[in-house]
């Protein structure tokens, strides 16, 4: 994994937006590296200035959460926008369940069962349990 990493910053410093994102990913999960919320968000902001979905997605969680960033439903609701606008799969579950709790926007039943029913397309199963749980 050190050896990826490594690569993967070189990839990064040298403005690679998938390289970028991948040491965030390194930062988030800590994967023989120091776990650090904070600096997978500085790289998810660069990507996510970009419009790069899966950071956006990513970014988009830690803001929901407040993991590393200040706490801003709002914000997290708009990155996972840029990211399903994109076909993001892994984001309608969590943009569904935005909009089927309230978080960040108003309960919108027609937007949650929009997106958690492009999730069930691609097969992502907690689209299912969600909708299950409506239902």
């Amino acid at each position: 994994m050190k050896e990826a990493l490594r690569w993967y910053k070189l990839a990064a410093q040298s403005g690679d937006i998938e390289g970028m994102h991948n040491v965030g990913m390194f930062c988030l999960k800590g994967t023989e590296w120091d776990e650090s919320s904070e600096e997978a968000a500085k790289y998810f902001h660069a990507c996510a200035a970009l419009n790069y979905p899966p950071s956006c997605y990513q970014l988009g969680k830690l803001y929901e959460t407040g993991d590393g960033v200040p706490k801003d439903e709002a914000e997290a609701v708009r990155l996972y926008k840029i990211a399903a606008d994109a076909d993001h799969d892994p984001v309608y579950v969590s943009l569904g369940g935005c909009y089927m709790e309230g978080i960040g926007v108003e309960k919108d039943v027609a937007l949650m069962k929009h997106y958690l029913e492009k999730g069930c397309i691609v097969g992502d199963t907690q689209c299912y349990l969600r909708l299950g749980r409506y239902y």
